[in-house]
């Protein structure tokens, strides 16, 4: 269930923002808490499902990039990057391309030496 947040919070949040901490949605901590509790699954095997294609991307994707910015870097259309991204959630059976760029981030050593 999704909560909403409260106006109190929404400036709150905007405050710590504005002093450069971070701020996660509420709605984004269970995922968060979800993904580190998966932290101790081989990195490597669910990294293996992936094309190297894939791999490359999911780097972008940890970088923060928008789909468009790698059809660009990669020189491939905006589609295929939709289609690689939808492939690589699948794959590691995650939800959002949130949950991929913090799974790259946290499989970084794992992911270098594929």
């Amino acid at each position: 269930l999704l909560k909403s947040m409260e106006p109190d919070e929404v400036v709150d949040a905007i405050l710590r923002a504005q002093r450069g901490e971070t701020v996660v949605a509420p709605a984004m901590t269970a995922k968060l808490v979800k993904l580190y509790d998966q932290k101790g699954q081989d990195a490597g095997s669910l990294l293996d499902a992936l094309t190297p294609r894939e791999r490359e991307i999911l780097s972008h994707l940890s970088r923060g990039e928008s789909n468009k910015a790698i059809a660009r870097a990669l020189d491939i259309s905006h589609d295929t990057v939709k289609l690689h991204v939808r492939h690589i959630l699948s794959k590691l059976n995650l939800t959002s391309r949130v949950e991929a760029a913090v799974f790259a981030i946290e499989h970084k050593s794992a992911q270098a030496r594929k």
